[in-house]
């Protein structure tokens, strides 16, 4: 073997010792300017409150809370809530910090640096959670950074078992994992279940997850998509009679920019497999709601001014500085469209959609919009509404609008017996029925129903006839 090979291993891993500390201080300057991006958010305060940098590891404790200034601003608009301590919601958290190149944590990892967050378990009322729950921890969040500046994380929340004369608490546990390469944030969350119970009533969701890969464009804002779902949830009242029962609950939802990057989309969708509750028998139910059209810069701006508002200015000053930005957002045209609206009610379907659109060209000239006058957006509104119903389900949801009616309807002898009022609802139910055919407000379809709505120039027609508008 060449005299220079060991040589050359020497020197390497003589550089490779040397260069923990270089990396640490690299460290210490990263974790100062996150920390400080952080409380730079309006909604945050974040400090770094200690750091002891060695030559392998380091160690730091931040200190985060809810900025004053934002707590105050939600105080201001509920004025009626409890009052809220921000020292009481405030979380330090300590973390331990191996620097690289071969950093030696939980594991070995060829990179900059790895470390583990958790919460202070040493700060008073942390330590008495832990003891009560019996847990080493409430949550520990992993990470590693490779050399070309990717974090991989993963994190975890132990399982719980709690059982007091009060109630008892049960969760699985839950578990966290993703990556963050410079603005691209990818995560999966996932639990196997979270059961509760107090004064003989009881709560149970199972399964639970998400997922999501996002752009991050600003503290405010991300573009992508995420999901959450939850397999089924049951509740239960005092005396084991059944509440309410989900199955299949989920919801999807994303923003994406269009070729230019100027112009905004946003979609949800919300679904429900079947829900179950008294009077209630819902299947197949889907939501979706898209928003199009949007100006980027100016729901940003929109987005900062409603988080960043003083308290004192949520009246008259703040909306003199919205206006401007709601009249960029309406010079786009944007759209907002509920797309499906669709389920099954007692195994009776309804289908429907609504789209509300902007027609920029009405608006008022710029510089002219009050928010406070609505009659000009009137002017520049225009929407659609269609719906599709089965007989069967028209006539039970108008007996039970009339049965509402009913209900509240006094008398020299008070409310009017149950049977009554059940008798008179499918009388009443059946000629609101015949009268709105008889209007042309409902189209027989042959086993359904029909409608159709729409507004534009400030005319309003049902199914193709006027209806006057005040």
């Amino acid at each position: 073997m060449s005299k220079a090979v060991p040589i050359a291993i020497v020197a390497v891993l003589g550089a490779a010792a040397g260069l923990p500390p270089v990396v640490g201080m690299f460290t210490q300057s990263q974790v100062a300017a996150r920390v400080a991006a952080l409380d730079a958010h309006p909604v945050l305060a974040a400090r770094v409150a200690e750091y002891e940098r060695g030559w392998a590891s380091s160690a730091a404790r931040i200190e985060l809370a809810i900025d004053e200034s934002y707590a105050a601003q939600m105080v201001a608009a509920a004025p009626d809530a409890p009052p809220v301590d921000v020292s009481d919601l405030a979380a330090p958290v300590v973390v331990d910090i191996a620097h690289g190149p071969i950093a030696i944590g939980r594991g070995v990892h060829l990179g900059w640096s790895s470390f583990v967050a958790r919460l202070d378990p040493e700060h008073d009322e942390i330590a008495a959670l832990l003891a009560r729950l019996d847990v080493p921890y409430l949550f520990e969040f992993r990470g590693r950074t490779s050399f070309g500046g990717t974090l991989d994380f993963d994190a975890d929340m132990p399982p719980i078992a709690l059982d007091e004369p009060d109630g008892e608490l049960a969760f699985s546990g839950a578990t966290l994992e993703g990556s963050l390469a410079g603005r691209d944030l990818r995560w999966e969350l996932e639990a196997q279940s979270f059961r509760t119970t107090e004064g003989g009533g009881r709560f149970l969701a199972e399964r639970i997850g998400g997922r999501g890969e996002l752009e991050l464009l600003s503290p405010y804002m991300a573009v992508g998509t995420a999901t959450f779902d939850v397999a089924g949830i049951q509740a239960a009242g005092p005396f084991g009679e059944p509440l309410v029962e989900v199955v299949d609950l989920g919801v999807d939802g994303g923003w994406e920019l269009d070729s230019t990057g100027e112009l905004l989309t946003g979609h949800v969708l919300y679904r429900v497999g079947s829900l179950a509750a008294a009077d209630v028998e819902l299947a197949d139910a889907r939501v979706g709601v898209r928003m199009s059209n949007l100006d980027v810069e100016a729901v940003q701006e929109y987005q900062e001014l409603m988080i960043a508002a003083n308290p004192a200015d949520l009246e008259a000053a703040l909306a003199a500085r919205i206006e401007p930005v709601v009249e960029r957002i309406l010079a786009r045209s944007p759209q907002l469209a509920i797309e499906p609206i669709s389920f099954r009610w007692g195994n009776e379907p309804f289908d429907g959609d609504v789209l509300l659109e902007i027609d920029a060209a009405a608006l008022p000239p710029r510089g002219a919009l009050d928010l406070d006058d609505p009659l000009p957006l009137i002017g520049a509104l225009r929407a659609r509404a269609n719906a599709t119903m089965s007989k069967v389900l028209t006539q039970d949801l108008a007996k039970q609008i009339v049965s509402m009616q009913l209900s509240m309807m006094g008398g020299p002898g008070g409310a009017m017996p149950p049977d009554q009022i059940d008798y008179m609802a499918g009388a009443q139910a059946g000629l609101m029925i015949v009268s709105l055919l008889g209007q042309g407000y409902l189209v027989d379809d042959g086993d359904r129903y029909s409608t159709s709505i729409e507004l534009g120039n400030r005319t309003l027609t049902v199914n193709g006839n006027p209806l006057p508008l005040p």
